[in-house]
């Protein structure tokens, strides 16, 4: 608090429009050690999980060990008997950080002389490397409650099939749950460009294939602005010190864009997506958490699922389900129900009337409603593989294009090529290049030439080029 209210007296705290709080690996918020061990068996996090038993009732117990962890009881679950304390241990961590981050955002702004936005690096769900509940961000629905947070913000999603050219290089947060919730998001480009080590003495490094880095940092940041959210450039430097950006060329670039997309940025924000990818995240709750224990829930229903559709050639949304209620779904044409295993009676019912009433393709894959939080049934899988205007599917699906052809969907291009819309805009990205015929919402066709290895941007009534 005293750190505030001094700096808050200097020129450099005059000119602070706010604070990013930070802890954790990285300060993102995973719990330490998270990537290759099981936290959190320390002596005051056994005594916190033991005074958090008892004030819901129940009976101190120790954490939870390794093989108590690792047990499994229904194929990838756990039963929510044999194993509570193995799952209330995993609630009662990933309470206790969330109860972090709302605690010095409030302390932020409560020692702060002057009015200040607060924010953190929070709501990871792509690419959390098989980790949600050691590690994660399973608490998203406090945070977006919490009147002490302003923002959000998470890097594009890792690994070749997400940043790979021609992947779709989103990022790791459900960007339309923060934006419903009424939280700005800030996507974090920190995408290297292709710096190689020269050894030279008056040029230590060099680019070694522009198209690409322009390629990537149009895909990275219209995918950002196209949902609706903000972004900054992070500099990790060519030698982990600075000077990412630094670069006449790069700049020039990353200028000629951000005029592009100030002028867009003073119109009201529409989406434009048409097709509704909805995840969970209390299941990773239920779930085999030790890595490899759980081969379907991250690897195929939610990492190759979100990175599959995305090449579809049709304008994409995700939500969390709980914020699904919030959704005006009568703009889409289809939704995908991706990793939903637990469905609550009340939200099987509000899903088989609300979104089951043959308006649009509802889809559904792995173990839909298998599981309400205290039995297991496979009568909602069932159910759903005999209703109408739905398609199911055991196990996720790759070829999207193919199970969206027919349900209304709009296609502004081939197959393979990834598309972010909204804002007014379309940018089209693609791997290998070719003549296209892009169709947009209104009606109006634009023959336009890629390049290999290529990123657009249209206006999204005229079809004019804008980079």
């Amino acid at each position: 608090m005293d750190l505030l209210r001094q700096l808050a007296k200097t020129p450099e705290g005059n000119a602070l429009i706010g604070v990013h709080v930070a802890n954790g690996v990285y300060g993102e918020w995973h719990y330490w050690g998270f990537m290759r061990n099981e936290p959190d068996v320390a002596k005051p996090m056994q005594e916190h999980f033991a005074a958090w038993r008892r004030k819901k009732g129940k009976t101190a117990v120790g954490v939870p060990g390794l093989e108590e962890r690792k047990a499994q009881d229904q194929g990838i679950f756990r039963d929510p008997v044999k194993r509570e304390v193995v799952i209330d241990y995993y609630r009662c961590q990933q309470e206790l950080v969330a109860e972090r981050i709302e605690y010095f955002c409030a302390l932020v702004k409560k020692s702060w002389p002057r009015p200040i936005v607060t924010g953190t690096f929070y709501g990871y769900f792509f690419s959390v490397f098989d980790r949600h509940a050691t590690g994660g961000h399973l608490c998203l629905d406090r945070i977006l409650a919490s009147p002490h947070i302003d923002y959000l913000s998470a890097p594009q999603a890792y690994g070749p099939q997400y940043r790979d050219p021609g992947s779709c290089g989103i990022t790791r947060a459900l960007v339309e749950s923060i934006r419903l919730n009424g939280k700005l998001f800030l996507d974090e480009m920190d995408q290297t460009p292709s710096w190689k080590w020269r050894n030279d003495v008056d040029q230590a490094f060099e680019l070694m294939n522009l198209p690409l880095d322009v390629a990537l940092i149009r895909r990275n940041i219209l995918e950002g602005f196209t949902r609706g959210a903000g972004h900054w450039y992070y500099d990790f430097g060519p030698a982990n010190n600075s000077g990412w950006w630094a670069d006449k060329r790069l700049m020039a670039e990353i200028d000629r864009l951000h005029k592009v997309l100030r002028v867009y940025d003073k119109r009201r924000y529409e989406p434009a997506g048409d097709v509704l990818a909805v995840f969970d995240t209390e299941v990773f709750f239920y779930t085999g958490s030790v890595q490899g224990t759980d081969p379907l829930t991250d690897p195929l229903a939610v990492n190759r699922t979100i990175t599959t559709l995305y090449q579809a050639g049709a304008a994409i949304e995700t939500v969390h389900l709980m914020d699904l209620e919030k959704v005006d779904l009568s703009r889409f044409k289809a939704v995908l129900f991706a990793n939903t295993w637990k469905l609550t009676a009340l939200k099987r019912e509000w899903i088989r009337t609300k979104v089951m009433d043959g308006k649009r393709l509802v889809i559904f894959q792995g173990m839909p409603g298998r599981f309400d939080g205290s039995r297991f049934s496979i009568e909602f899988e069932d159910e759903v593989k005999q209703a109408k205007s739905v398609k199911f599917f055991a196990e996720p699906p790759v070829k999207w294009r193919e199970v969206l052809e027919g349900s209304g969907v709009h296609f502004y291009t081939q197959a393979g090529d990834v598309v972010h819309a909204g804002a007014g805009l379309v940018s089209i990205h693609t791997n290998k290049g070719g003549s296209r015929t892009i169709r947009l919402r209104g009606g109006k066709q634009v023959e336009i030439s890629l390049a290999p290895i290529d990123s657009v941007l249209l206006d999204g009534e005229t079809g004019e080029r804008l980079v």
